[in-house]
């Protein structure tokens, strides 16, 4: 693997990483105050928020072409979007509309934010994590045999593991 690749793979393993701890972080602190609301908590809401800008990253890199890091920067070649895309939506049934919540609710500072409904799916960050993780174990990390990648995929599951104990 060349050292570009090297890099970006490095960049991506972060990214699922730091989506599945602040994922766990955000369950503890939720489940140790009895899932209060998290606008007292300030902690929980940093590792949602967290949690929540890692996973728009990743869906970005998973189911977005042109111009932005992508698998093929990372040496998976055989990689099919459409199929990725498919894959997630089966796993969150929500999937076609949870890249425009992440946008509005968490990236970027909007009214949106403020007057969001009972209908955001976004609130569940374990669950939202496990398959962005699952997609990105199943069509990039398997597919590209590419070890730092496999490893990211490795811890983020233990840490979904923690979480989804709590």
């Amino acid at each position: 693997m060349d050292e570009p690749a090297k890099e970006l793979s490095d960049h991506a393993a972060y990214e699922v990483e730091a989506m599945c701890v602040a994922a766990r972080r955000y369950a503890e602190g939720w489940n140790a105050a009895n899932g209060a609301t998290p606008a007292g908590l300030p902690d929980e809401v940093f590792f949602l928020e967290a949690c929540l800008l890692h996973a728009r990253n990743l869906y970005e890199f998973l189911f977005t072409e042109g111009g932005r890091l992508e698998p093929r920067h990372v040496g998976v070649h055989r990689y099919d979007v459409r199929a990725a895309l498919a894959r997630f939506e089966e796993l969150q049934p929500a999937g076609s509309r949870i890249y425009g919540q992440l946008s509005t609710f968490v990236v970027h500072l909007t009214m949106g934010r403020w007057n969001a409904t009972g209908d955001v799916q976004i609130h569940e960050p374990v669950e939202l994590a496990g398959a962005i993780l699952t997609v990105f174990e199943e069509q990039v990390a398997a597919v590209g045999s590419n070890q730092r990648l496999g490893l990211g995929v490795e811890r983020g599951r233990e840490e979904l593991e923690v979480a989804r104990q709590q």
